[in-house]
């Protein structure tokens, strides 16, 4: 079971590179997806949650904020 710190890649190319508590990303922690886009903040239970910012790197945009 993945605890602790480490990191996860996908077989689509997608990378999480961050904290793990019971098998699922919580705390710190940074999803690369396979288009490049990233999102790098706190997550819980597998999801984006707390303070963090999500970059669309077609766009040239990013949210920064509660999630």
């Amino acid at each position: 079971m993945r605890h602790g710190q480490g990191i996860l890649t996908y077989k689509n190319g997608s990378v999480y590179e961050g904290e793990w508590y019971s098998g699922m990303k919580c705390g710190k922690g940074k999803m690369t997806y396979s288009s490049g886009n990233y999102y790098e903040g706190e997550w819980d239970n597998n999801k984006r949650n707390g303070m963090g910012t999500m970059h669309w790197l077609t766009s040239d945009e990013r949210y920064e904020g509660n999630w």
